[in-house]
Parts: C-alpha cells; sequence; structure tokens
C-alpha cells in the first residue's frame, strides 16, 4: 500500500478546510445582504427586487469568467471587487441624498456573492476527489449554513451601534475571502483528483501568480483530450 507524505495530506486538508471557508464567507454575505434590506434607504421591497434579479446574471457571469479567466483568479478577483465597492458604501451611509449609490454598490456586492458562488460550488466539486467529493461538498454546504447564522447577529450590531460597523464587517469579509481563495489549486485544464492520493498532491505544481496554469491533461495531435487505457475486463 502506497504512503502519502505527511506533507501532501496536510496539503489536502488544507484545500479541504480552505474551499468550505470561502463557502462560508459567501453565505454569510448572503444573508447579510438579504435580511439588511428593510434597514436600506428607499422602498423594501424595490431593494428585495433588484438584488434577487442579479443573481440571474450572476450565474452567467460567473459561468463565463470561470472559463476565461480560471476560477481561482475569478473567485479572488470577485471578492475583491466586493471589498473595494464597499468603500463608497462606508463614506456615504449617513448621507441620505446618496443613497442610491449605497443601493446600487449593495446591488453590485450582491452580483458578486452570486458570482464567487458559483465559482465557490464549481471549486469545490473540482477540488475534491472523486471518492469523497460528495461528502465534501456536503460538509461543505453545512459549514456555510451555521456560519451564515451569524448574518442577524451582524446586522442587530449595525442597527444598534452604527450602520457603519455592519459593512466594515462584510468589507473585512470580502478581503479575507479575496487572500484565501488565491490560495486554492486552479482547475480548469486540470486532470482532476480521483482518489485521495490524487488529491493529496492536486495543485502543488502551480505557480501561485500565474494567471493561466498549464494542462496537465494529454492531447492528441488534433487538440483531442486522450482517453485513459481502459482496464480489461476480469470477469471473464
Amino acid at each position: 500500500m502506497m504512503l502519502i507524505n505527511i506533507k501532501y495530506v496536510i496539503h489536502f486538508v488544507n484545500n479541504a478546510e480552505n474551499c468550505r471557508f470561502c463557502r462560508s464567507l459567501g453565505n454569510i454575505m448572503y444573508y447579510i445582504l438579504m435580511l439588511n434590506v428593510s434597514t436600506m434607504a428607499g422602498n423594501p421591497f424595490m431593494n428585495f427586487f433588484w438584488q434577487s434579479l442579479v443573481e440571474l446574471p450572476g450565474y452567467f457571469v460567473g459561468n463565463y469568467l470561470s472559463e476565461k479567466l480560471g476560477r481561482r483568479w475569478m473567485n479572488s478577483g470577485t471578492f475583491l471587487i466586493m471589498a473595494l465597492a464597499h468603500i463608497p458604501i462606508i463614506l456615504m451611509i449617513n448621507q441620505p441624498n446618496l443613497s442610491w449609490v449605497i443601493t446600487c454598490m449593495i446591488v453590485l456586492i450582491k452580483l458578486g456573492v452570486t458570482v464567487s458562488g458559483y465559482a465557490g460550488y464549481l471549486q469545490a466539486m473540482e477540488t475534491f476527489p472523486t471518492c469523497v467529493r460528495q461528502t465534501g461538498c456536503a460538509l461543505g454546504s453545512l459549514a456555510a449554513s451555521i456560519v451564515g447564522t451569524l448574518g442577524p447577529y451582524i446586522i442587530l450590531l449595525g442597527n444598534t451601534t452604527d450602520k457603519r460597523y455592519a459593512y466594515g464587517i462584510t468589507a473585512l469579509t470580502t478581503l479575507l475571502g479575496a487572500i484565501t481563495t488565491s490560495f486554492l489549486p486552479e482547475t480548469m485544464n486540470q486532470k482532476l483528483p480521483e482518489t485521495l492520493a490524487d488529491a493529496a498532491v492536486f495543485g502543488k505544481d502551480q505557480k501561485f501568480w500565474a494567471l493561466y496554469q498549464k494542462s496537465n491533461i494529454p492531447f492528441d495531435e488534433a487538440g483531442i483530450p486522450l482517453k485513459t487505457k481502459e482496464k480489461p475486463d476480469m470477469s471473464s
């Protein structure tokens, strides 16, 4: 039986925990934005409508960017854009005449939450090996739901003290997400792990600052992916 070096085991565990952590950050952002519509300026029904409407194009944007830029930098860049969008919110939150700017920035952040959520699910499915993919994704959803229960308390903090506190926390959350997602391995055009041994070394040879990772999938002269050699049927 092949023994896996302990550092590769740690590498796989770090990837798994990083996936769960990043999905948890996106989940708590989702709940905070949706539950905070009643405290925003303007019509609460329209605030809820715009935040809900922007989810549909968010999935198409996430699908397009994940195929063009890759999963890792697209997810990290989306979190960074969300963090930057908090700057005008924190500066203008107490100016009623600029409430439309706040609404636009919040809708932009909600779009980013949808895009990053799409990338998070995609990265989780492609990072976990086949043998534990369902379990790993389920545990990620469970962890994200548990962390999401903190959302109402963050909103309560902003309502009872200063609204800027709540948005300051979400700004730090998205900034943390931009950092942590950058350490996940790129899965686009990569041979995905099928066993725990594959997952233990998946992404170890990738360069951190590379925008596009070199594909490790073998292709023939026509550019068609080569099929793995089928195992002989031992039943006969």
